[in-house]
């Protein structure tokens, strides 16, 4: 009687939650007359992506292709409405006239949760408006030429590596030397750590780098259309340990360059010059290099 009672009641939320998906939610760009993509109660137009089949990218691209004979484009995530815009002229206006109003990336983002989420691409409203003030000043063609000598450092760490790599005549994984390449970059100019990860390809610094983006593909499609479901349930996007590594990492290089007076032209130090002062000094340099891009 009980399981009979259990299941009734199932059936009758289920069809309620059905009746409310299909004729209130999923009504939304029908009664503003868009175009949209015929969704699937309960989770929209997302099942590709929250079972993994599709990558994010390949999925809009994929609607957008076939559908691109439309100006915007519906579709839901879950209980979200959301726009594909096609129309050049309507991304024009979206961009640039209208960019006070769109520049909220309405994905997850709690930095109580998950610290590394406290960037440009995650913030809004006003952290970020005052975070991309900060920083701003930190990507002027003056401050990245100043950072030329320690890219180049990293640059010529490759260069060695493929020559010996071509003497012997070895075949090589592009993609994977280059991603090493690219950790040493971002290692030596945000931390001014020498990650070394051109030679030493399963460090630390590699290993963490890589489980930055060894993320389930339920969790990317929850962090980019349905981020309240993330932030109900406290879920990090970004492993503890993976947070915990860089925040300590980065903590210490403050430390030690704050006790040993190291000054060095990477972005470290510019961030250390927001922390200390709340600004970046300028080049000073009169031919405008100190523009930002």
């Amino acid at each position: 009687m009980v399981l009979a009672e259990l299941i009734g009641a199932a059936i009758v939320v289920s069809s309620i939650l059905y009746i409310y998906f299909k004729f209130a939610i999923f009504n939304f760009w029908s009664d503003k007359g868009v175009f949209y993509l015929e969704p699937v109660v309960p989770i929209g137009n997302i099942f590709n992506l929250l079972i993994g089949r599709k990558q994010i990218g390949i999925f809009l691209h994929e609607i957008y292709s076939k559908h691109k004979s439309h100006r915007v484009i519906g579709l839901y995530s879950i209980h979200k409405p959301n726009l594909i815009i096609a129309d050049l002229n309507l991304i024009q206006m979206v961009l640039t006239k209208e960019f006070s109003t769109f520049h909220d990336r309405g994905v997850f983002c709690n930095e109580q949760i998950d610290p590394l989420m406290g960037n440009l691409f995650a913030l809004s409203g006003k952290k970020w408006r005052n975070l991309r003030v900060k920083l701003t000043p930190t990507f002027t063609s003056g401050k990245i030429k100043q950072m030329f000598t320690v890219l180049k450092e990293s640059s010529d760490e490759l260069t060695k590596y493929l020559e010996v790599k071509a003497q012997m005549k070895d075949s090589i994984d592009i993609k994977d030397i280059f991603a090493r390449y690219t950790t040493d970059v971002i290692m030596t100019t945000a931390f001014g750590v020498k990650s070394n990860c051109i030679e030493e390809p399963n460090n630390e610094y590699r290993s963490m780098g890589k489980k930055i983006f060894d993320i389930n593909s339920i969790w990317i499609a929850l962090f980019m259309f349905a981020p309240q479901i993330l932030e109900f349930f406290s879920i990090s996007l970004t492993p503890r340990e993976v947070s915990s590594f860089y925040m300590n990492m980065f903590r210490e290089n403050v430390e030690y360059r704050d006790k040993h007076n190291v000054v060095r032209h990477d972005f470290m130090n510019l961030l250390i010059q927001l922390m200390k002062k709340g600004y970046v000094e300028s080049d000073g340099d009169k031919n405008g290099i100190d523009e930002p891009f």
